[in-house]
């Protein structure tokens, strides 16, 4: 699996797209993304990570909190725990 973690400032913009295209044109295997930026929330997000097959990846704490739930491709699932409520320095424990 790829897994794309993307940097807060990298928005959603046609280049963007143009990369993801020509990245499943090249990889065939599983590919899921962490975007950071609030744009990769609205529009027609959603239909292009269905389309190039792309999972976005749940993470925990959400880093985007608005439409937390968008999943983009549904064939398979990531989730990153990044620790709560101090990211990077919480131990998650047994239960959770």
């Amino acid at each position: 699996m790829l897994l794309l973690q993307l940097s807060p400032s990298l928005a959603c913009t046609p280049e963007a797209e143009r990369f993801l295209r020509i990245l499943i044109s090249e990889y065939t295997g599983p590919v899921a993304m962490e975007p950071r930026h609030l744009s990769w929330n609205y529009g027609g997000v959603e239909q292009l990570l269905r389309e190039v097959r792309i999972a976005r990846v749940m993470a925990d704490p959400p880093l985007i909190t608005d439409n937390i739930l968008a999943t983009g491709d549904r064939t398979m699932s990531d989730y990153r725990l990044h620790d709560d409520p101090r990211m990077c320095r919480s131990v998650y424990s047994s239960e959770r």
